[in-house]
Formats: C-alpha cells, structure tokens, sequence
C-alpha cells in the first residue's frame, strides 16, 4: 500500500524527494507565465500607442497667437 501512495507526487510531498521541488517550480511557472504574456503584450501596446500620440503631437501645426 505504501508504494501505491509514494508512486503520487502529491501524495509523497510530505517525503523529502527532489522531485517535488520541481513540481512546485513548473507549477509556478505554469501559473504566471500566462500573466507575464498578458503583461507583455499590453506593455507593448501602451508603449505603441505613446509613441504613435508623440509621433502625432510632433507633427501636428502649431498654432502661435
């Protein structure tokens, strides 16, 4: 019956194997990669959408009284 348990990741956390640490590590990994790809790509598009506003501002006439 024992083996039975210890075969299971979850099961033998409480067991000092080096196995589990790099199941906590991927499953954080797994966790905020997601997050940091949607950090990513709306760093990006708000650094777009300043540089495109600058672009703009900097070739609109001025107008001087």
């Amino acid at each position: 019956m024992n083996t039975l348990v210890l075969a299971c990741a979850v099961c033998g956390a409480g067991v000092d194997d080096p196995g589990s640490a790099s199941y906590v590590w991927m499953s954080v990994i797994i966790s905020l990669l997601p997050l940091l790809m949607l950090g990513g790509i709306l760093a990006w598009v708000v650094s777009s959408v300043r540089a495109a506003e600058k672009k703009d501002a900097e070739a609109a006439p001025r107008s001087e009284p």
